[in-house]
């Protein structure tokens, strides 16, 4: 959160707009301040995860997801032996058990990166809900942005966690680096066990490039909340809206 902020602090300052996009954003932040206490202190209010539920189908579905993916990789079966064997004594008897073993490993990785994409979607949606009515003074508007607001502070947690548990297990880019070495001749295997898990190498590439960082997950909420605040022109109100977020986060 904390790098997410600078970055909008950094940017919004160096928007030239005209005087009537200045002035509302200034009327914004001034009436989001105002309901700013009552923000912190009921963001982890039990009603706004239901609110989220009934009325943002989507964004609850895709929470559901992360939360489940979170347990799966938590109980990460990694293939360091069979990869150190495949490696060492480079038979295909040991390379074929290498892969049935990284086999499933890297498809659960792919749901990962794939979920990543659907937060880098959903992201953009939540905040132009919330920028667009920050100030909204109509307490059904109120609730929906407390229920926005958790929906938001749920994905980043679920982010942070999962780039904890990526950081606890050095074997998911191991097997992923091993399943990429060996994803030419793989793929050209007969074996049906092993051919089910043969992933698009344009898929791969992605999926390399995200991983190689240390916290892809909290870098696609990063990447996708800045360049929306960016490309919208309400880098302030964001702002506002992510300050507070995180002051009520570390209040709840």
């Amino acid at each position: 959160m904390g790098s997410l902020l600078s970055l909008l602090r950094g940017g919004s300052g160096g928007h030239s707009g005209g005087l009537s996009r200045s002035s509302r954003e200034t009327q914004a932040s001034a009436r989001f301040a105002k309901q700013f206490n009552e923000f912190i202190f009921n963001l982890g209010d039990v009603r706004n995860a239901q609110y989220v539920e009934e009325n943002f189908p989507e964004g609850n579905r895709i929470l559901r997801v992360g939360l489940e993916l979170l347990e799966r990789v938590s109980a990460y079966n990694d293939g360091s032996n069979e990869v150190r064997m495949a490696i060492s004594q480079p038979t295909q008897e040991n390379e074929e058990a290498a892969w049935r073993k990284v086999g499933p490993s890297v498809a659960l990785l792919r749901e990962c990166f794939e979920f990543a994409q659907s937060v880098e979607k959903v992201i953009p949606d939540v905040l132009e809900e919330l920028s667009s009515h920050a100030g909204d003074a109509d307490p059904q508007r109120a609730d929906r942005n407390r229920g926005l607001a958790r929906l938001l502070a749920d994905l980043m947690q679920n982010a942070f966690a999962f780039d904890a548990l990526k950081a606890s297990i050095p074997a998911i880019q191991n097997d992923f680096s091993y399943y990429r070495r060996t994803l030419s001749r793989s793929a050209q295997t007969q074996d049906a066990d092993i051919a089910r898990y043969i992933i698009p190498h344009d898929v791969s590439n992605q999926m390399s490039l995200f991983y190689a960082y240390h916290n892809p997950m909290v870098r696609t909420v990063i990447d996708s909340a800045t360049k929306f605040a960016q490309e919208s022109g309400n880098q302030q109100i964001v702002l506002d809206c992510l300050s507070a977020l995180a002051a009520g986060s570390a209040s709840t």
